[in-house]
């Protein structure tokens, strides 16, 4: 990607980067659509078998609390701070495995 403004947009979406004026992984998830961070199988193409997938920074719990009606087990934290996580990493204000 070689201009910063796709990069910005594919960065925001994708959930790798947090903007000030957008949470770009919060529009994904409430328009109805699940993000790779968020996936626990995959495919390798139309119609092959599902397989395990387990994201290098996963982002299920955000994903649980912010669909419609949403709820999350996972302990709350403060992005930065991976101390009340026990041994996992805390993303999006929410402790993960990893």
């Amino acid at each position: 990607m070689t201009h910063a403004n796709v990069k910005r947009v594919y960065e925001l979406v994708m959930g790798t980067r947090v903007g000030d004026d957008i949470d770009g992984l919060l529009q994904v998830i409430q328009s109805g659509l699940v993000p790779e961070c968020a996936m626990k199988v995959t495919r390798a193409g139309d119609g092959a078998d599902l397989s395990l997938h387990d994201d290098l920074a996963p982002c299920g719990c955000y994903y649980e609390k912010n669909v419609p009606q949403g709820a999350t087990s996972c302990p709350a934290c403060t992005v930065g701070n991976d101390a009340p996580c026990n041994g996992g990493k805390c993303r999006f204000g929410y402790c993960e495995a990893r």
